[in-house]
Formats: C-alpha cells, structure tokens, sequence
C-alpha cells in the first residue's frame, strides 16, 4: 500500500486503516526524510505549466521558463510561497509527524534519506521492499 501524504491527522489516519482493513502487524512504513531547508528549497522550486500542468523543477534546470512538453509559460501555485511552505511544514511537524510516530509503534518505520538523488532514493526504496 502506498500513502502518499493522506494519513496527515489522526481523522484521514483512522479513516484509512478502516477502509484497508489493515492487518496491523504486518506491514513497513516507508519515511522519506527530508530535512526542512532541503524541503523549503523543493517546494519553492517548483513550477507548474500553465496549459497542460506538467510539474517541474527550477533546482534541476535553473533556466526554465517555458514546459519542456507543450512550451507554455510555467507558473508558480500559490501555496509554493516560502510563507505558505513555512505554514505546510509547521502543520506536518504537528500534526503528521505524530502519526509517522504512532505507525512506529505498530510497525517497522523505516526512514529513507529523501536529500539523495531520485535514483539513490528509488534505489532504497526498492531495496527495502525487496528486503521485507
């Protein structure tokens, strides 16, 4: 099962395992940590086509300006201020990391360094899933 920033509070957290029927001793959590500069830095990257939404990057291609797929103007979302980053990762700190912290209690937490490159850290991933 892949959960990809649903369980954020304990209502979406409880909501899942109800509706997965999760068998609770049997499973490995996979946290990709990453350290808060390093997420500000991402986030705050990040560019968003205006026509078709292709998501890219400023810190992999610094002079981009225009979709590598259809050539429109790429445009920043609003909620990838550094005001609003700052905002998203005080909630995580409160309220998701509680949760990562609970999962740990009933299962193996494993913590993936997520300031690796993609391929190191899809490597890991791999490695691990593989392993258990």
């Amino acid at each position: 099962m892949l959960v990809d920033s649903i369980a954020r509070n304990w209502d979406q957290m409880w909501v899942i395992a109800e509706k997965m029927k999760l068998r609770w001793d049997n499973y490995i959590v996979l946290f990709l940590d990453l350290d808060y500069d390093a997420a500000v830095k991402r986030l705050s990257g990040r560019r968003i086509c205006n026509q078709c939404w292709e998501v890219l990057n400023i810190l992999n291609d610094p002079e981009i300006k225009f979709c590598k797929k259809c050539g429109w103007e790429l445009i920043i979302r609003h909620d990838d201020a550094p005001e609003i980053i700052s905002r998203r990762m005080q909630i995580f700190y409160e309220e998701t990391m509680p949760i990562v912290d609970h999962f740990a209690k009933l299962w193996k937490v494993l913590r993936i360094d997520a300031g690796k490159s993609v391929e190191e850290v899809f490597e890991n991933i791999v490695r691990i899933i593989e392993s258990n």
